[in-house]
């Protein structure tokens, strides 16, 4: 009896084998790998919705915790930040250069989605509530919002 082997080789281009794909630097880290019989291919990759809870991680990680505390209720050391923080713009500008004792937090330590989603986390702390008899403002119209003074 006489036994065929039949032996077929494959040989793919060297660009398709293995291609990994890197996301812009904005983007949480994704890496997509590609069929090794792909030729041509377009990746587009939305970035994710901000996000409180990756942001509560986020606060806690970079040690914003430290100052404005826990909830970002403020501290002896730093402003409370929410709820009601300011704008995004604004908050992403004093985070980026801010004024007096808080160290700037640039792109590399924390990007902007990350920052977007400790924006989000910010904003969805609960008001504490108002002591009795209090409209919040020591009675004299002035309240404190984020280190401004508002006038009501």
């Amino acid at each position: 009896m006489l036994w065929m082997i039949l032996l077929v080789l494959v040989r793919l281009k060297p660009d398709t084998t293995d291609a990994l794909v890197r996301l812009k630097p904005d983007t949480t880290d994704t890496l997509v790998r590609l069929k090794p019989d792909t030729t041509d291919a377009v990746v587009r990759v939305q970035p994710s919705p901000p996000d409180s809870d990756r942001g509560k991680r986020t606060y806690m990680k970079v040690g914003c915790y430290q100052c404005h505390g826990r909830e970002a209720q403020g501290a002896s050391t730093g402003p409370r930040l929410g709820p009601d923080p300011l704008p995004l713009p604004q908050f992403t500008r004093y985070v980026r250069t801010p004024r007096n004792d808080m160290p700037p937090y640039t792109t590399k330590v924390l990007p902007d989605g990350d920052l977007a989603d400790l924006y989000a986390y910010v904003a969805s702390r609960p008001r504490p509530p108002a002591a009795r008899g209090d409209r919040g403002d020591g009675g004299n119209g002035i309240t404190q919002r984020n280190g401004a003074t508002e006038k009501k």
